[in-house]
């Protein structure tokens, strides 16, 4: 299990190497926005029914993020999202790594977080963008997570120069989503955010933060020659193993003897 965790790890290393020749291409913060930041002025509402699914996007995340969720009766539910307002869930948090259980009674211990904030992709390019295109920005599931909720009030609008996870494990992931997001929808980065990106995905694509690279090495050979042994065991059932039960039909196909 462990050589095969490793095998999957080594793919997704090509794919985290991409994402930093992606950051190449992505064109450096030079202009301030003309006016300021102002949320429903320039992303809409929140959580909107983006998708026509007669739900809002705070729902919409919250049924896919958590699990063990059970949902209101529709008599019950609010009008905008009558048949999937989430009543209570557990959920793993990226953010933090631990479990957290939800319900609507208490509705900021789980809170929807942009990945890349709208005040941040205000800053960096998103002024540019039509109101259409930032209302999708605003509801695009790829930049929305379910979270902790201190723990995203204390993130704010910071970006990756100035805030990571706590949880280490979730790094890499938040590292490739920030910046797939931001190449997604053309927007810009400041010097210390590309910095902080290419340090973090670089140490992701190395390995640094992956297990003891000597036991990695061990767990690889034990694969190779699994599969060895597997291929030798086909080889010899191919080659020996016909004929070796009952007897041998003749040409008029009855037993020989």
């Amino acid at each position: 299990m462990r050589a095969f965790t490793i095998f999957l790890a080594a793919v997704g290393t090509v794919g985290l190497s991409a994402t930093i020749a992606t950051l190449d291409e992505i064109p450096p913060t030079t202009e301030n926005p003309p006016s300021e930041y102002q949320r429903e002025e320039r992303f809409g509402r929140s959580w909107l029914d983006v998708d026509g699914n007669h739900c809002d996007t705070r729902n919409d995340i919250l049924g896919l993020q958590l699990t063990d969720v059970e949902y209101l009766p529709m008599d019950q539910a609010p009008s905008r999202c009558r048949r999937a307002t989430v009543q209570s869930g557990v959920l793993d948090d990226p953010y933090t790594g631990r479990r957290i259980e939800f319900t609507r009674d208490q509705p900021n211990a789980v809170q929807i977080d942009h990945l890349v904030p709208l005040s941040w992709a205000w800053r960096n390019g998103a002024w540019r963008l039509t109101q259409e295109e930032r209302i999708a920005f605003a509801n695009d599931p790829d930049n929305l997570l379910a979270v902790d909720g201190p723990t995203n009030q204390g993130k704010g609008d910071k970006g990756p120069s100035q805030w990571l996870p706590a949880n280490e494990g979730f790094r890499c992931e938040y590292a490739e989503r920030f910046t797939d997001v931001v190449f997604s929808y053309d927007l810009s980065l400041p010097d210390d955010d590309r910095a902080a990106l290419t340090s973090l995905l670089t140490d992701c694509a190395s390995g640094d933060q992956s297990a003891d690279s000597d036991e990695d090495l061990e767990s690889i050979v034990w694969l190779v020659l699994l599969l060895v042994a597997l291929w030798f065991a086909r080889y010899l059932v191919s080659k020996y193993g016909k004929g070796s039960k009952g007897r041998r039909p003749g040409r008029n196909g009855k037993s020989s003897r």
